[in-house]
């Protein structure tokens, strides 16, 4: 459900309560939460830790709570494949920036469409991104962000106020070893789904992969289309590609 946009436009009223949630967190996942009770519209997606290096570490991702497992993985999978150019812009745009405004930017073409497309699936239409120094959190909207009043200049403010405050506070929880690296939870795929993907990743064709499997087409598609599922893939050569790299095939 949405949230109010009347609360969204009380945000910057609801600084000095939010730091005060954020600077007594005791862990990530409690910065995260006092950052979400207080974004309006607006819901918490992660919080990133960029390495200065350009090395894009998913393990590194803390994600809120409310965040689904396959979104996490399949993200994790897209913006390593294709996530150079967001992640660039995160770290040299001056000012905090609306999903909307980074795609309109980049205007992405062919493969880098997989990382908006993916957040269009899972309902994550818009989002704001705040980041400060190496560090990212981004929010996430079930509406696109362009043009509503809670996004006027106060809010963004306000916005970028909140999420340096958690920054902040988990810089402080890194240094005191309470925020660690969470890896992506394994993906459970049937034998056979295992193996239609083993073919394909070997440049079989689906019949091919039918006559060496002993079942018919129609099968070996829905065998497919179960793995993509999982996987959260847009197509079967996004979901092979996902299993070569989890080193699955």
């Amino acid at each position: 459900m949405a949230r109010s946009l009347d609360h969204a436009t009380k945000m910057p009223l609801l600084l000095p309560q939010l730091i005060r949630g954020i600077a007594s967190a005791t862990d990530a996942h409690q910065v995260l939460d006092a950052l979400d009770r207080q974004a309006g519209q607006l819901h918490v997606l992660l919080a990133w830790p960029l390495r200065g290096d350009g090395d894009l570490d998913t393990k590194d991702i803390i994600y809120h709570d409310s965040i689904p497992t396959p979104f996490r993985q399949a993200y994790g999978d897209a913006i390593t494949h294709h996530g150079t150019n967001q992640i660039r812009l995160a770290l040299t745009n001056p000012m905090p920036f609306t999903f909307s405004e980074a795609r309109k930017r980049i205007n992405p073409s062919g493969g880098d469409q997989w990382l908006w497309q993916l957040l269009q699936d899972h309902g994550f239409r818009d989002g704001f991104v705040v980041h400060d120094g190496y560090w990212m959190v981004a929010y996430w909207s079930e509406r696109v962000l362009g043009g509503i009043r809670e996004l006027d200049r106060e809010t963004r403010m306000a916005l970028y106020a909140s999420g340096a405050a958690a920054i902040y506070r988990l810089k402080e929880l890194v240094r005191k070893g309470a925020v660690r690296s969470v890896g992506l939870s394994p993906v459970e795929l049937s034998p056979r789904e295992l193996a239609v993907l083993e073919h394909l990743a070997r440049g079989m064709r689906l019949p091919a992969t039918a006559k060496q499997m002993e079942l018919s087409v129609p099968t070996v598609r829905i065998y497919l289309r179960r793995a993509q599922k999982k996987f959260s893939a847009v197509t079967p050569t996004q979901a092979t590609a996902i299993a070569v790299r989890r080193k699955l095939v």
